[in-house]
């Protein structure tokens, strides 16, 4: 089992690597990437000795070069994908909407609004923390639900209103998030990056 350390570790980081998209909010997400560079310089580290060893045992022994050429591998895949090699948002319904803010410190907070009436929001700070729930648009105000546990939808006290856009010129385009009824200034503007409603 010794012999084969470094291609269980090597599979175990490429497993970590490609399932980044499924991973929690907030400090989950900022431990596991710690967690990814250490055991990216391991596996780089490890490699390095593997092939030393390999080279010293005159290609001897079969198993340094399965663990090299895996490591090797694994290795190599990262830099060219490093979020991974598969893109789950390609199995995501079509985005019709799609605001985006940048606040203080260089966070991003990103609002997706998908046709089947599901949104997801994604805030990149320090970490990636991703929300999501259901919309509904009437006139020109978004109206946001939450699912419950037993199926029903609930309506949240926050809402954003579309403000009046051409389509040509994007950059103009904004919608405004609204705390509650009663908010009058509303807690951010995001600019529109995508609008096909």
């Amino acid at each position: 089992m010794k012999k084969w350390t470094l291609t269980i570790l090597a599979l175990f980081y490429f497993t970590l690597v490609n399932t980044q998209y499924f991973w929690g909010n907030g400090v989950l997400n900022i431990i596991i990437n710690i967690l990814l560079k250490g055991l990216y310089a391991c596996l780089l580290l490890f490699l390095i000795i593997s092939i030393y060893k390999y080279f010293k045992l005159k290609f001897n022994e079969r198993y340094h070069l399965v663990n090299t050429a895996v490591a090797a591998i694994v290795l190599l895949l990262t830099i060219i994908w490093p979020a991974g090699i598969i893109d789950y948002r390609i199995f995501e319904k079509p985005d019709i909407l799609v605001g985006s803010i940048t606040g203080a410190g260089g966070c991003t907070n990103l609002m997706r609004f998908k046709a089947d009436g599901e949104y997801v929001e994604e805030t990149i700070c320090f970490g990636k923390e991703k929300n999501w729930g259901k919309y509904k648009i009437v006139n020109d105000t978004i109206h946001f639900y939450e699912e419950t546990f037993f199926g029903t939808d609930v309506e949240k006290s926050y809402f954003a209103v579309l403000e009046a856009c051409d389509n040509n010129i994007l950059q103009k385009c904004t919608f405004t998030m609204y705390m509650n009824p009663t908010d009058t200034v509303g807690r951010c503007v995001f600019g529109i990056v995508k609008y096909e409603l």
